[in-house]
């Protein structure tokens, strides 16, 4: 596969053992990682097609965070291309580019 974007500095990879644990605040008892460097999106050919995997979906939906409503996704101000980016993929996948 060929890698599309990597996990930088910031991130943390959480490995709570359930599900419940997964709550804000997160408590410091959960195990982590370093996502640093890990793949977050990747794609190639397979046989007759064509595979696009990312690890979060947020970059392709249009979101609103909490009472505020902050914009995440498509919608976050710092990220214009998100749209676009999308509509790449989507035209990679059925052959048109």
């Amino acid at each position: 596969a060929y890698v599309i974007s990597l996990l930088g500095e910031d991130y943390s990879i959480y490995l709570p053992s359930d599900v419940s644990q997964i709550k804000r605040p997160l408590a410091d008892t959960i195990p982590y990682i370093s996502g640093r460097g890990l793949v977050n999106g990747a794609y190639l050919e397979f046989g007759k097609g064509r595979v696009v995997i990312f690890g979060d979906g947020a970059p392709f939906s249009a979101q609103l965070q909490g009472i505020k409503s902050k914009k995440r996704g498509m919608n976050h101000p710092g990220a214009p291309q998100n749209a676009q980016f999308l509509l790449n993929i989507i035209h990679w996948l059925d052959r048109k580019l």
